[in-house]
């Protein structure tokens, strides 16, 4: 059996962030995991061929080439990416799976106005929303830093962490490394959230770091016609 039970299956059909986990069997055998292997296959192709997703209105990121984009991760999700890669060092070892994940969600603040709350959002109050939705949804979440502190991401209010998960799953514990990033835009809420293995992040540490650092959020329709309002003002005086 590939060992990619351990964890395919838990990364690609486990939902995170702030929704709802569906339940359902979680039975698996080999016929299955050959079956995900070739629908990723014809996905990987099918993607190659369009430029699907509407995240690019909203903001522009680095993803890196191997990864492709997919839509089992979260159904929240504005943009999924993952790779998944079986590789055998030599015919005597036990053939390993490498992935990494990502997921960015978008929550449009003219949207939050109906919600019934008194929390102030900022980037600070959205993150530890965020990080306690993640907390319960897991067995062990423990952040990197306890407290972190607000900075800037290109521009833009944000703060930013690491986390190792842990859960347990058909008896056997799982453990994954997460950073995570929120970003407060002119016009929404960001999450970007990226894991690994926890044993793979070395492999994969750097990569997670560019992802996040490449954020940017694109200027809506709106500002552009509010640019050229005050450009016209401005070249009539």
């Amino acid at each position: 059996m590939r060992n990619s039970i351990n964890y395919i299956f838990v990364l690609t059909f486990l939902f995170l962030g702030l929704s709802a986990c569906n339940g359902g069997d979680t039975s698996a055998d080999d016929n299955d995991f050959d079956a995900l292997y070739e629908q990723l296959d014809t996905l990987k192709e099918e993607l190659a061929l369009s430029d699907e997703g509407n995240w690019r209105n909203f903001f522009q990121i680095k993803v890196p080439e191997p990864m492709f984009e997919m839509d089992q991760l979260n159904p929240e999700a504005i943009a999924q990416y993952g790779y998944i890669e079986e590789v055998q060092e030599d015919s005597a070892a036990e053939a390993e799976v490498l992935e990494h994940y990502l997921i960015v969600m978008m929550e449009e603040k003219a949207e939050m106005e109906n919600y019934q709350t008194d929390i102030e959002w900022d980037a600070l109050s959205y993150y530890h929303n965020v990080t306690q939705s993640l907390r319960e949804s897991k067995d062990e979440f423990d952040e990197v830093i306890d407290d972190p502190e607000m900075t800037t991401l290109n521009g833009l209010n944000s703060v930013q962490n690491e986390a190792i998960a842990g859960m347990r799953v058909r008896g056997e514990w799982i453990e994954l490394f997460y950073e995570l990033a929120i970003v407060e835009g002119d016009h929404a809420f960001y999450q970007i959230i990226t894991w690994c293995p926890k044993e793979q992040r070395e492999i994969f540490e750097t990569d997670m770091e560019l992802i996040i650092k490449s954020f940017k959020e694109k200027a809506s329709d709106a500002d552009h016609v509010h640019d050229h309002d005050a450009h016209d003002h401005d070249h009539d005086h």
